[in-house]
């Protein structure tokens, strides 16, 4: 139960950090609680944790400006922002170990899940 509320909540913090211009502040507290999780869920050692807080945070700051730059355009701010994830997902996994990468392949998947829920409703 607890990992679905905390699933839920980062799929919560993606979807408003893509809805609406966030501040910086909010943007670094956003990258910073969804990197702890990662940090609990997938062992991080403190290295990797401020590794990965700041990979969480460039991605959510570019998402924000995509959001900005391309609201004219949906099909190209969904490319930008799909190239973002992508972007994103290769240098996660290049920051972790093999078994890292693969907790974090699976608690992807069940984030991925979660935050699809949370479109759809």
């Amino acid at each position: 139960m607890k990992k679905l509320f905390t699933l839920f909540f980062l799929g919560m913090a993606f979807a408003a950090t893509a809805q609406s211009r966030t501040s910086e502040p909010e943007l670094a507290n956003n990258a910073a609680a969804i990197s702890r999780v990662m940090a609990h869920d997938l062992q991080l050692n403190e290295q990797e944790y401020i590794q990965i807080k700041n990979l969480t945070f460039e991605k959510l700051r570019t998402m924000a400006e995509i959001q900005d730059n391309y609201a004219y355009n949906p099909r190209l701010r969904n490319l930008k922002l799909e190239e973002t994830e992508k972007a994103y997902q290769w240098q996660v996994r290049h920051a972790l170990n093999a078994k890292q990468v693969e907790q974090y392949l699976a608690w992807h998947e069940s984030a991925e899940a979660v935050l699809t829920s949370v479109h759809v409703k």
